[in-house]
Protein backbone atom coordinates (compact mmCIF):
# COMPACT_ATOMS: atom_id res chain seq x y z
CA UNK A 1 0.00 0.00 0.00
CA UNK A 2 1.23 3.47 -1.13
CA UNK A 3 -0.19 6.33 1.34
CA UNK A 4 0.22 10.29 0.81
CA UNK A 5 -1.60 12.57 4.13
CA UNK A 6 -1.88 16.17 4.90
CA UNK A 7 -2.96 17.63 8.60
CA UNK A 8 -3.09 20.54 10.12
CA UNK A 9 -3.00 21.68 14.03
CA UNK A 10 -3.00 24.14 16.17
CA UNK A 11 -2.53 25.26 19.92
CA UNK A 12 -4.97 27.80 21.19
CA UNK A 13 -3.59 31.15 22.31
CA UNK A 14 -3.44 32.35 26.17
CA UNK A 15 -2.45 35.57 28.58
CA UNK A 16 1.02 35.43 30.89
CA UNK A 17 0.40 36.28 34.20
CA UNK A 18 0.90 40.06 35.23
CA UNK A 19 4.40 39.63 37.35
CA UNK A 20 5.25 41.04 40.58
CA UNK A 21 7.53 44.66 40.36
CA UNK A 22 10.77 43.60 42.33
CA UNK A 23 13.12 46.61 42.29
CA UNK A 24 15.78 44.36 43.82
CA UNK A 25 15.55 42.14 40.71
CA UNK A 26 13.01 44.06 38.34
CA UNK A 27 11.33 42.19 35.21
CA UNK A 28 10.64 44.16 31.97
CA UNK A 29 7.95 46.45 32.53
CA UNK A 30 5.42 44.84 29.87
CA UNK A 31 4.89 41.83 32.23
CA UNK A 32 4.69 43.58 35.13
CA UNK A 33 1.98 46.79 34.04
CA UNK A 34 -0.55 43.97 33.36
CA UNK A 35 -1.36 40.68 31.68
CA UNK A 36 0.19 40.47 27.93
CA UNK A 37 -0.88 37.79 24.98
CA UNK A 38 0.40 35.21 23.22
CA UNK A 39 -1.17 33.98 20.24
CA UNK A 40 -1.95 30.63 19.04
CA UNK A 41 0.77 28.08 17.14
CA UNK A 42 -0.37 26.04 14.02
CA UNK A 43 1.46 23.22 12.04
CA UNK A 44 0.86 21.73 8.40
CA UNK A 45 2.11 17.90 8.60
CA UNK A 46 2.89 16.05 5.11
CA UNK A 47 3.39 12.58 5.33
CA UNK A 48 4.56 9.87 2.21
CA UNK A 49 4.98 6.15 2.87
CA UNK A 50 4.37 2.68 1.67
CA UNK A 51 3.52 -0.47 3.68
CA UNK A 52 4.52 -4.05 2.36
CA UNK A 53 4.59 -7.53 3.02
CA UNK A 54 7.17 -9.99 2.09
CA UNK A 55 8.12 -13.51 1.73
CA UNK A 56 4.53 -14.79 1.39
CA UNK A 57 3.72 -12.90 4.42
CA UNK A 58 6.93 -13.55 6.67
CA UNK A 59 8.36 -10.46 6.62
CA UNK A 60 6.56 -6.83 6.72
CA UNK A 61 8.01 -3.46 6.04
CA UNK A 62 6.79 0.31 6.59
CA UNK A 63 9.00 3.32 4.73
CA UNK A 64 8.04 7.21 5.46
CA UNK A 65 9.07 10.37 4.78
CA UNK A 66 7.43 13.36 6.05
CA UNK A 67 7.63 17.25 6.62
CA UNK A 68 5.95 19.50 9.11
CA UNK A 69 6.15 23.22 9.08
CA UNK A 70 5.28 24.61 12.69
CA UNK A 71 4.94 28.52 12.84
CA UNK A 72 3.73 30.92 15.80
CA UNK A 73 5.86 28.57 17.75
CA UNK A 74 4.73 29.44 21.64
CA UNK A 75 8.01 29.24 23.68
CA UNK A 76 8.11 29.29 27.55
CA UNK A 77 11.11 31.68 28.06
CA UNK A 78 13.49 32.95 31.42
CA UNK A 79 13.55 36.12 32.26
CA UNK A 80 16.46 37.69 34.06
CA UNK A 81 14.08 38.06 37.02
CA UNK A 82 13.91 34.14 37.52
CA UNK A 83 9.43 33.76 36.30
CA UNK A 84 8.75 32.42 33.02
CA UNK A 85 6.38 34.00 30.20
CA UNK A 86 5.41 32.32 27.20
CA UNK A 87 5.68 34.20 23.70
CA UNK A 88 5.38 33.25 19.75
CA UNK A 89 9.03 32.86 18.70
CA UNK A 90 9.23 32.44 14.92
CA UNK A 91 8.97 29.11 12.86
CA UNK A 92 10.36 25.92 12.37
CA UNK A 93 10.80 22.56 9.84
CA UNK A 94 11.30 19.23 10.91
CA UNK A 95 11.55 16.82 8.14
CA UNK A 96 12.77 13.37 8.12
CA UNK A 97 12.25 9.42 7.58
CA UNK A 98 11.20 5.97 9.01
CA UNK A 99 11.64 3.00 8.84
CA UNK A 100 10.11 -0.36 10.04
CA UNK A 101 10.69 -4.28 9.42
CA UNK A 102 9.48 -7.36 11.29
CA UNK A 103 8.83 -10.78 10.44
CA UNK A 104 9.56 -14.74 11.70
CA UNK A 105 12.73 -15.75 10.29
CA UNK A 106 11.97 -18.92 11.36
CA UNK A 107 9.57 -20.54 13.92
CA UNK A 108 9.23 -19.06 17.18
CA UNK A 109 11.39 -16.43 16.41
CA UNK A 110 10.01 -12.76 15.99
CA UNK A 111 12.23 -10.08 15.03
CA UNK A 112 11.29 -5.65 15.18
CA UNK A 113 13.53 -3.77 13.67
CA UNK A 114 13.68 0.08 13.56
CA UNK A 115 14.99 3.25 12.40
CA UNK A 116 14.29 6.98 12.52
CA UNK A 117 16.00 9.87 10.89
CA UNK A 118 14.70 13.68 12.07
CA UNK A 119 16.17 17.19 10.92
CA UNK A 120 14.08 19.63 13.32
CA UNK A 121 15.66 23.30 13.20
CA UNK A 122 14.28 27.16 13.53
CA UNK A 123 13.77 28.95 9.78
CA UNK A 124 12.62 31.70 10.85
CA UNK A 125 13.67 33.84 13.78
CA UNK A 126 12.04 37.58 15.96
CA UNK A 127 15.03 39.99 15.66
CA UNK A 128 16.88 39.88 19.06
CA UNK A 129 16.43 36.43 19.40
CA UNK A 130 18.82 34.32 21.21
CA UNK A 131 18.26 31.50 19.02
CA UNK A 132 19.38 32.62 15.28
CA UNK A 133 18.24 30.53 12.20
CA UNK A 134 19.64 27.01 11.73
CA UNK A 135 18.98 26.28 15.32
CA UNK A 136 18.19 22.92 16.50
CA UNK A 137 15.27 22.16 18.08
CA UNK A 138 15.11 21.63 21.56
CA UNK A 139 15.22 17.70 23.13
CA UNK A 140 14.69 16.11 18.93
CA UNK A 141 17.40 13.43 18.37
CA UNK A 142 18.40 13.43 14.80
CA UNK A 143 18.70 9.61 14.91
CA UNK A 144 16.92 6.89 16.74
CA UNK A 145 16.55 3.29 16.63
CA UNK A 146 15.09 -0.36 18.00
CA UNK A 147 15.81 -3.76 18.00
CA UNK A 148 13.62 -6.44 19.66
CA UNK A 149 13.86 -10.51 19.27
CA UNK A 150 11.37 -12.70 21.05
CA UNK A 151 11.80 -16.47 20.92
CA UNK A 152 9.22 -18.66 22.18
CA UNK A 153 9.34 -22.52 22.76
CA UNK A 154 6.63 -24.91 23.99
CA UNK A 155 6.89 -26.13 27.43
CA UNK A 156 4.67 -28.45 29.54
CA UNK A 157 2.61 -25.69 30.89
CA UNK A 158 2.57 -23.47 27.47
CA UNK A 159 5.36 -21.59 26.17
CA UNK A 160 8.24 -20.29 27.26
CA UNK A 161 10.11 -16.97 25.66
CA UNK A 162 13.28 -14.93 26.02
CA UNK A 163 12.69 -11.10 24.87
CA UNK A 164 15.28 -8.90 24.16
CA UNK A 165 15.06 -4.91 23.04
CA UNK A 166 17.38 -2.69 22.42
CA UNK A 167 16.83 1.24 21.88
CA UNK A 168 19.23 4.36 21.07
CA UNK A 169 18.75 7.43 20.99
CA UNK A 170 21.05 9.76 19.31
CA UNK A 171 22.77 13.47 20.17
CA UNK A 172 20.51 16.03 20.54
CA UNK A 173 20.84 19.97 21.67
CA UNK A 174 18.78 21.51 25.30
CA UNK A 175 17.88 25.18 25.27
CA UNK A 176 15.74 24.81 28.92
CA UNK A 177 19.26 26.55 30.60
CA UNK A 178 21.22 27.28 27.34
CA UNK A 179 25.08 28.80 28.36
CA UNK A 180 25.43 32.51 27.26
CA UNK A 181 28.18 33.32 25.43
CA UNK A 182 27.24 37.18 25.30
CA UNK A 183 24.43 39.25 25.53
CA UNK A 184 22.80 38.22 22.19
CA UNK A 185 23.59 35.08 21.67
CA UNK A 186 23.31 31.34 23.78
CA UNK A 187 25.40 28.40 22.98
CA UNK A 188 22.59 25.22 23.28
CA UNK A 189 23.50 22.60 25.57
CA UNK A 190 24.70 19.75 24.49
CA UNK A 191 22.70 15.96 25.24
CA UNK A 192 25.07 12.71 24.35
CA UNK A 193 23.28 10.15 22.65
CA UNK A 194 22.45 6.49 24.91
CA UNK A 195 21.74 2.87 24.39
CA UNK A 196 18.82 0.86 26.90
CA UNK A 197 19.40 -2.92 26.80
CA UNK A 198 16.18 -5.04 28.29
CA UNK A 199 15.70 -8.86 28.94
CA UNK A 200 13.00 -10.77 29.58
CA UNK A 201 12.64 -14.80 30.66
CA UNK A 202 9.35 -16.11 31.02
CA UNK A 203 6.73 -18.23 30.29
CA UNK A 204 2.53 -17.80 28.99
CA UNK A 205 -0.51 -20.06 29.31
CA UNK A 206 -3.50 -19.03 27.57
CA UNK A 207 -3.96 -15.34 28.71
CA UNK A 208 -0.91 -15.30 31.32
CA UNK A 209 1.77 -14.38 31.23
CA UNK A 210 4.53 -14.21 33.65
CA UNK A 211 8.23 -12.91 33.43
CA UNK A 212 11.81 -12.00 35.12
CA UNK A 213 13.01 -8.53 34.03
CA UNK A 214 16.03 -6.63 34.07
CA UNK A 215 15.83 -3.14 32.72
CA UNK A 216 18.50 -0.78 31.59
CA UNK A 217 20.78 -4.08 31.57
CA UNK A 218 23.95 -1.89 31.70
CA UNK A 219 23.03 0.66 34.25
CA UNK A 220 23.14 3.33 31.78
CA UNK A 221 22.71 6.97 32.93
CA UNK A 222 20.93 8.42 29.43
CA UNK A 223 20.99 12.33 29.76
CA UNK A 224 16.30 13.18 29.23
CA UNK A 225 17.17 16.72 29.44
CA UNK A 226 17.81 18.98 31.93
CA UNK A 227 14.79 21.12 34.38
CA UNK A 228 13.88 24.22 33.59
CA UNK A 229 13.38 25.57 36.78
CA UNK A 230 12.60 29.07 38.47
CA UNK A 231 15.58 28.73 40.50
CA UNK A 232 19.53 29.42 38.35
CA UNK A 233 21.73 26.91 38.37
CA UNK A 234 24.74 26.36 39.76
CA UNK A 235 27.71 26.79 37.83
CA UNK A 236 29.03 23.33 36.80
CA UNK A 237 26.55 21.69 38.44
CA UNK A 238 23.22 21.55 36.01
CA UNK A 239 20.65 19.26 36.82
CA UNK A 240 20.35 17.01 34.56
CA UNK A 241 16.67 14.22 34.60
CA UNK A 242 18.51 10.39 33.71
CA UNK A 243 16.97 7.31 33.49
CA UNK A 244 15.91 5.16 35.67
CA UNK A 245 19.00 3.30 36.85
CA UNK A 246 19.32 -0.59 36.33
CA UNK A 247 15.86 -2.59 37.65
CA UNK A 248 15.50 -6.06 38.12
CA UNK A 249 11.87 -7.39 38.82
CA UNK A 250 9.05 -9.55 38.41
CA UNK A 251 6.07 -8.66 35.90
CA UNK A 252 2.82 -10.40 35.37
CA UNK A 253 0.15 -9.48 32.52
CA UNK A 254 -3.26 -11.30 31.86
CA UNK A 255 -4.60 -10.19 28.60
CA UNK A 256 -8.91 -9.72 28.46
Amino acid sequence: MIYASAAKGYRIGGANSQLPNIPSNPCPPQYTSGTTPFGSDSLWSYEIGSKNTWLQGRVNSRLAGYRINWNQIQQSILLACSFHVTENVGSAVSKGGELEIDGTPFSGLYVNLGLGYEDAAITSSPVGSPLPVGSALNGVPRWTGSLLGDYSFPMSFGKGFVRAQYSFTGTSVSNNNPLAVNISTLAQRQRGSYSLTNLFVGGKQESWEASLFIKNLFDVRGNLGDEQSEISELPGRPRWAITTPRTVGIDVKRAF
